[in-house]
């Protein structure tokens, strides 16, 4: 990170992309179609394009057809696709069909076949144009995007009349030489330049103005990162700055160090106690489980929940009671706008240019809580590390959503009410079960407390009872990934099993409770927190 003429750190990455691979002069001779798992069933609307891109590319060369779902399979196996094509002295792959959530994880596999020396293409739709062309842009500059302008309500003849009418491009984009591609992406996608690169700025200018041109912000202030405060948050902790807390950043894939973290929490008005959190947080989203390449870009109008539990969270002042989850909370604020101007900045999943949201959602500005201490059942850190230890539990998930319930006296006809908003043929762990976080307000978990269930018993009844008729889901939302074992049931759980439901206490008593719902994609994840965040101080209840 290097200061500018105003005494300000920046977080942004440097473009680190690999050269297009040298395209061979004339036709190539054997082509890959790689059906990215978008031409597959259930996407029946997109099928009928894959034998008109294998006509196209015919035209070139032989053309073999694999398929794999980049969606669920690991990067690290990026590698062995990009090893066998060298093997078979393939001569170019053209990936399709880039739309939705397998856009990056299909750019990322270009780029490394473009390492290997194997010219590339990708076929996009228009929804996804801006998201591929950002990833490229600091993955593999001019890495050749090609759009087919028909949409999902198109019909198959739409759909093969748009394939058939690129043409040249297909023949360009594996065969042109790498200089012409990036002067042509560099026309087509302006706007990239801007983000991966590292504007020189004027002592006159202010930050503020900086920021906001150079999409540094989430749309609100920010405080001036000056080389101060971040050092002050620097010295809270015993890791070195330039260690990385993320190997990968979505969509820029540039990797994520403790000082970068540290001037994204000093512009969110974080202090050394919350930036330890911060830390916590960032470790826990790194975790492969959490895919947090795919739910910076997905989508998805979905939150990075947080939920701290133990005596860090309450050092850090960060709320757990009345209001804990809306405004006015400054831990709470603060840690999780850090956490999400960490992706702006760095990852540059800037929203409305270089993600897929389309409605987004106020829980992606910040969404950050701590559970109470002194609940009716145990806070989660107890039962999780120790009483003296903390925790920091994070989950890609809707903004939690209302349970009211003023009338139920018992255990069972509470947790039906929740079970019932954690169920329903809309969210997305209808068709895709993943973690569930469940807040009871003091007064519900009371009545679950009085009647001497556990925590596990809670866990265990939410997950019997939170299903769908699977009747009732076919052929609506999404591709089903259920268990091979759940093949048989007539009522389709929403979590894979019962520990994958996370209970916390929060909140003020009352009839409201909530329920996050998740993405799907990912699981929860918890990180402790190093025993040297926690302040010598205790602030007691906040």
């Amino acid at each position: 990170m290097l200061p500018t003429a105003q005494n300000w750190l920046d977080p942004r990455p440097q473009p680190r992309g690999v050269a297009l691979a040298s395209r061979p002069s004339g036709s190539p001779r054997r082509l890959v179609c790689f059906d990215n798992g978008k031409l597959s069933p259930p996407y029946h609307r997109w099928m009928p394009i894959l034998p008109e891109l294998v006509a196209q590319l015919e035209r070139l060369g032989h053309v073999t057809v694999e398929c794999s779902d980049l969606l669920s399979e690991p990067v690290a196996d990026h590698a062995a696709h990009v090893a066998r094509w060298q093997r078979s002295g393939i001569d170019g792959v053209v990936f399709a069909l880039c739309d939705a959530g397998v856009t990056l994880p299909t750019v990322q596999l270009a780029a490394a076949a473009e390492a290997g020396g194997i010219p590339t293409a990708i076929v996009c739709t228009e929804q996804v144009i801006e998201v591929a062309a950002v990833s490229a842009g600091f993955l593999a500059p001019g890495l050749p995007l090609l759009v087919i302008t028909g949409g999902r309500l198109d019909g198959p003849d739409q759909l093969v009349a748009a394939v058939a009418e690129l043409g040249s491009a297909l023949r360009d984009a594996i065969s042109q030489p790498a200089a012409e591609l990036q002067a042509r992406f560099r026309r087509s996608f302006p706007f990239v330049a801007a983000l991966a690169r590292r504007p020189a700025s004027t002592a006159a200018e202010p930050f503020a103005a900086v920021a906001a041109r150079e999409f540094l912000t989430d749309g609100l202030p920010v405080t001036e990162p000056t080389r101060d405060r971040v050092d002050a948050l620097l010295a809270t902790g015993d890791r070195d700055p330039e260690d990385r807390l993320v190997m990968s950043m979505a969509p820029s894939g540039s990797p994520l160090t403790v000082r970068q973290a540290a001037i994204c929490a000093a512009m969110a008005g974080c202090g050394p106690e919350c930036f330890l959190l911060v830390v916590a947080a960032l470790r826990a989203m790194a975790a492969p489980e959490y895919r947090l390449s795919l739910a910076s870009i997905t989508t998805y109008p979905g939150a990075n929940l947080l939920v701290f539990s133990g005596p860090a969270a309450q050092a850090a002042g960060v709320a757990h009671g009345r209001g804990c989850l809306g405004p006015a909370h400054r831990a709470n604020l603060a840690i999780g706008r850090a956490v999400a101007l960490t992706l702006i900045t760095v990852g540059r999943a800037i929203p409305g240019l270089s993600t897929l949201c389309q409605l987004g959602s106020p829980g992606q500005i910040a969404c950050c809580f701590a559970d109470d201490p002194h609940g009716p059942l145990p806070p989660l850190h107890t039962e999780l590390v120790s009483p003296g230890d903390s925790i920091v539990l994070v989950q890609k998930c809707e903004s939690p959503h209302n349970v009211l319930d003023h009338l139920s006296s018992t255990p069972e006809q509470l947790l039906a009410t929740v079970a019932a908003v954690a169920a329903t043929v809309g969210g997305n762990n209808a068709y895709v079960p993943s973690d569930l976080i469940v807040i009871l307000n003091p007064e519900h978990a009371e009545i679950v407390a009085r009647a001497g269930w556990r925590r596990r018993d809670v866990q265990q009844f939410l997950w019997q009872e939170a299903r769908n008729e699977r009747s009732r889901l076919h052929g609506r939302g999404a591709k089903p990934e259920w268990p091979a074992e759940w093949s048989a049931l007539d009522r389709v759980p929403v979590a894979p099993s019962p520990d994958r439901i996370w209970v916390v206490v929060a909140g003020a008593p009352g009839p409201h409770s909530m329920v996050a719902k998740p993405w799907g994609y990912a699981q929860a994840v918890w990180q402790p927190v190093h025993r040297a965040a926690v302040a010598d101080r205790w602030r007691g209840d906040t």
